[in-house]
This record gives C-alpha cells, structure tokens and sequence, in this order.
C-alpha cells in the first residue's frame, strides 16, 4: 500500500474531506488532492502534523501497510467526538457504532454521577436533619406537605410523571 493509499484511507477512516486533512497540515487542498493521486509526496513536517492530529505514528502514514494498525484500532474519544458533528447518513457503520458507544458510555457516566450525588445529598440531608430541634422539624415537614400539595394541585404527581 503506497503513501498515497494511506493518505486516503487515513482520511476515509476519520471522515474527513481534502480539505480538513489539508488545514491539519497546514498544506493546500490541491497538495492532499495530489498527494492521494501519487503525484507528489507530503514534506516530513506535513506528516508530523497528521500524525501528531490524529495521535498516530509517522509511520503509519509512510510505510506500506501502515494504516492497516489504525483501520483495526477502535474509535478514540476524540475520533466520537468529531463523528457527533457529521449527518449519521455520511458515518460509515463502524463509525455509527463508536458515535452509539460513546453516548452510551456518557449516559451511563451521567447515570453513575447522579446517583453518586444523589446518595451523598440524602447523606448529608439526613445528618442535617438529626442535629435539627423537633420545632425545626415541624416546619421542615410543613413545608414539604405545603410543597406536595401544590406540585399536586399543577399536576406534577412524580409517580404519574415517569
């Protein structure tokens, strides 16, 4: 596999078009155009910012076969993040799956914070509520019955809600 293949498919890999590869390296579209004909050849600089972009190797770009590490490698967070900013029609399926897996992965984080801080509020609420005198008592549960009835009365029932 020639320079000029590992170029495209490096490009096709990250869904990227001529264009975004040529700002990374900070070169013309027309060079990448010509560099994925075989016409010409990226300067070492160029590749380094390739390489360094996309957190790969020098050599991954170089040499024959080179991409063919990355291609089996699995979607980085970086590579989801900027796959979220693509029309779903224009991912490949591989693409599509990593994008699925990365919102999975964030709401199951999510999931796991809120329950975390969920279980540390009623920590703390319940030690507030032991140090609290049973006249504070009283108003705190007034309150909330005053809370309830009003959720109650707009409609807000949580049971229902869910």
């Amino acid at each position: 596999m020639a320079l000029s293949d590992n170029i495209r498919l490096l490009r096709e890999h990250f869904n990227i078009t001529q264009k975004e590869l040529a700002l990374i390296a900070k070169v013309s579209e027309s060079a990448v155009s010509l560099w994925e004909l075989g016409k010409s050849q990226p300067r070492m600089g160029a590749i380094q910012k390739i390489a360094d972009h996309f957190g790969i190797k020098k050599s991954n770009i170089i040499e024959d076969g080179g991409m063919k590490e990355i291609l089996h490698q699995p979607y980085n967070l970086n590579d989801i993040e900027h796959f979220s900013h693509i029309p779903a029609e224009q991912l490949t399926q591989s693409q599509q799956q990593a994008l699925q897996a990365g919102y999975d992965f964030a709401n199951n984080i999510g999931e796991h914070l809120y329950s975390a801080v969920n279980d540390r509020l009623t920590k703390e609420l319940i030690s507030v509520i032991f140090e609290l005198t049973a006249d504070q008592k009283k108003v705190i549960l007034d309150l909330i019955k005053t809370m309830c009835i009003n959720k109650d009365a707009q409609g807000g029932n949580n049971a229902t809600d869910k």
